[in-house]
């Protein structure tokens, strides 16, 4: 695209009588073009991302606006609906807003620059919302089948069968129990049903969700197991009379004191502690009562059979061994597997992974960080009208002093 072009695409405010001529144009409901507004910081001379580099890029699909002192911006806030206004060092894009519909913010994402390094980051979400105005994913609320493409941490990635890249977090991957870790319930290439949910411009995904569709439990356990078996699970808390295991995420059963071991149990503490991965042998399994009785002592040297999943043609949700996370930090399958010990001359899991999940927790993922920034530019947001509140207060105040 020639220079001339690239400037006539970025336009630099100069006056108050531009700031009114941009703020008629976002709530004109006969505009179809998208907006996107770039400022700067107070203290910075020039904005953090290049605006004539994102008039470049985005050609005729967007027109591209400047708007550099602090009183324009203001005036600009001031001729705009609610919380669709521009704060210092964002950039937010105006989607065209229909006569009648009242403007949503979601419906017009705003981006931080947190500094110039971070401009990439900007510039590849600015883009994906453009490209979705070319190409909307599917309707809110509506079906549609997935592809998972990755699995991390905090969820998965997916891309839906229209294109449109998609993430589900760990809780909405199924309907009942906790999840660590989304290899726990998916891999890679693996089809599944989602319920989509809204377009986040920070992340640039849809996200998705697949409890509506994930099967219940107590009825997956008696698909895969019956009385009899020997399985693997975990405990997961302790009681005076036992301990209760899981089975598969949202479903556990009772492991009763005088089933732990062939020694004296006084006290279940000493034999079990929570995160240990046990092998029982199933004394009964009643899916209508959401009810399994256990025996560790029953198991007499039997193999499990191996672990179910949770989706039909899924992955196990344990893994037979540590070298299935081979790939990624001993933490971050502390969840539902960690190294094996010895204790009372019985194979079991280490104890409480309480801090191994703090660990876990803190070595956020690229998803994991988008949401953080997603809440603070959020924050920020707010901090702003909080500001604007005040300096609106801090003028009527000397008006009436005056």
């Amino acid at each position: 695209m020639s220079e001339e072009a690239t400037e006539r695409r970025a336009r630099w405010v100069q006056d108050e009588s531009e700031i009114a001529e941009l703020a008629a144009l976002v709530v004109d409901p006969a505009r179809e073009q998208l907006i996107i507004c770039i400022t700067k910081q107070p203290a910075l001379d020039q904005p953090m991302i290049d605006p004539d580099a994102v008039a470049a890029e985005l050609g005729d699909r967007a027109d591209v606006w400047v708007v550099t002192e602090s009183g324009d911006a203001w005036a600009l806030t001031e001729a705009l609906p609610p919380k669709i206004d521009v704060y210092g060092g964002a950039v937010r894009a105006w989607a065209p807003i229909p006569a009648g519909k009242e403007p949503y913010p979601s419906d017009h994402p705003q981006w931080t620059v947190f500094s110039p390094d971070d401009a990439p980051r900007v510039m590849e979400q600015i883009l994906a919302f453009v490209n979705l105005a070319d190409n909307p994913p599917p309707e809110f609320g509506s079906e549609s089948m997935a592809t998972v493409t990755a699995v991390r941490k905090a969820g998965a990635e997916l891309t839906l069968a229209s294109g449109h890249p998609a993430f589900a977090s760990n809780q909405h991957l199924v309907q009942h129990g906790e999840v660590y870790h989304a290899r726990e319930i998916l891999e890679v290439g693996q089809e599944i049903k989602v319920r989509v949910g809204p377009w986040h411009a920070q992340a640039a995904k849809v996200s998705v969700s697949m409890r509506d569709f994930a099967p219940e439990p107590w009825e997956r356990l008696e698909e895969v197991y019956n009385v009899g078996d020997v399985v693997d699970g975990v405990v997961i808390r302790l009681q005076p009379y036992g301990a209760f295991v899981e089975l598969l995420p949202g479903a556990e059963g009772l492991l009763h004191l005088s089933k732990i071991s062939d020694q004296y149990v006084e006290y279940v503490e000493d034999f079990l502690a929570p995160g240990d991965r046990v092998t029982v042998r199933l004394l009964s399994l009643d899916g209508y009562n959401r009810k399994a009785e256990m025996s560790i002592v029953d198991v007499r040297g039997d193999a499990p059979l191996p672990p179910a999943s949770v989706y039909p043609g899924g992955p196990p949700w344990l893994p037979d061994s540590p070298e299935a996370f081979e790939d990624e930090p001993e933490s971050e399958v502390a969840g539902h597997y960690q190294q094996q010990r010895e204790r009372d001359d019985r194979p079991a899991r280490d104890g409480d992974d309480s801090a191994d999940r703090a660990a876990d927790a803190s070595a956020s993922g690229p998803d994991e960080i988008a949401l953080l920034k997603t809440q603070l530019a959020e924050l920020q947001e707010r901090l702003e009208s909080v500001e604007q509140e005040r300096a609106k207060l801090a003028e009527e105040l000397s008006a009436l002093r005056q």
